[in-house]
């Protein structure tokens, strides 16, 4: 297992401690920097590389648990693990609560600490592209008129083209002209692409309120409502 383009701040004020973990991850090619304290850190910490950290809970001056929801405070996208020394069962329910991606007492295995760092940055990774693709999807669903967002609403409740034009009061044929336009700007190839990308952006409330509309019955989300919309 190697890690290309990817670095850990081994955060601990025990040097051994540090100096034997960089050890460790120089074997797979992981780009370590030491960092005395949770301050270190925070000066050192470059957000252009991927990296995760490593983190001692007891630090001179901040805690790890106090760096830990700084970072979250500042909506800092990398994985934490900690290893300690200082381990207790409200210490550790309290880092995972806050995000932690792991939580482990020295002494740790080498290869088990690797395993887990590599399990936090695939997950990671994973995170930021649903993100990536949410953000896309916003941006592209705030291209829609409002009328196709009025339609884009009855759509991702699995309603048919029928239904959305009694629900807008409009023709069926207005309402396929609008899907169209639909799919058109979401660069979509099918009515199934679109859901995607509504639920993606959060348009996946069936309670939300469709401007201008008069009512019609909703159904819960499932796969068969949805089916029903592609015709």
């Amino acid at each position: 297992m190697m890690f290309v383009n990817r670095r850990v701040y081994l955060v601990d004020s025990d040097a051994e401690s540090r100096s034997a973990l960089s050890r460790v991850f120089n074997t797979v090619h992981l780009q370590s920097v030491e960092c005395e304290s949770a301050e270190d850190f925070l000066r050192a910490y470059d957000p252009q590389i991927e990296s995760c950290v490593i983190l001692e809970v007891r630090l001179p001056g901040m805690t790890g648990l106090a760096l830990q929801k700084r970072l979250n405070q500042k909506e800092v996208p990398i994985p934490i693990l900690f290893v300690t020394g200082h381990a207790d069962v409200a210490t550790a329910v309290d880092a995972i609560r806050n995000g932690a991606d792991d939580f482990l007492q020295k002494p740790v295995e080498p290869q088990r600490l690797i395993d887990r760092i590599h399990t936090a940055f695939e997950r990671n990774q994973a995170t930021r592209e649903r993100a990536m693709c949410r953000e896309e999807c916003k941006r592209t669903l705030a291209q829609l008129t409002r009328r196709e967002n009025q339609v884009l609403m009855e759509l991702v409740q699995g309603r048919s083209n029928r239904v959305i034009a009694e629900a807008l009061g409009i023709r069926e044929r207005t309402v396929e002209a609008h899907r169209a336009g639909i799919m058109r700007k979401l660069k979509a190839h099918s009515i199934v692409d679109v859901v995607r990308c509504a639920f993606a952006a959060g348009v996946d409330d069936p309670a939300r309120p469709v401007s201008d509309s008069k009512s019609a019955p909703v159904e819960p989300y499932n796969e068969n409502t949805v089916m029903r919309s592609f015709a």
